[in-house]
């Protein structure tokens, strides 16, 4: 238990080092594709475009929120 205590702030870096990973590559990806899905989809049925339309609006969601280049 001493180990514990004396190694404490080395533990909780590495949780916060682990958690901010998991957010960065995991969970942010994927809400910003979910939400580049929606809007495309709805910018693509406001202008009356089809499903090309559609994936650039997508890509430029995508481009905007820094998922690709």
């Amino acid at each position: 238990m001493d180990k514990l205590k004396q190694y404490k702030y080395i533990i909780l870096i590495v949780l916060a080092i682990l958690g901010f990973t998991f957010y960065w590559y995991s969970y942010r990806p994927y809400h910003i594709t979910k939400l580049c899905i929606a809007s495309a989809r709805d910018w693509a049925k406001s202008i009356d475009g089809d499903q090309t339309d559609a994936r650039y609006f997508f890509w430029e969601c995508q481009k905007k929120y820094g998922l690709i280049d």
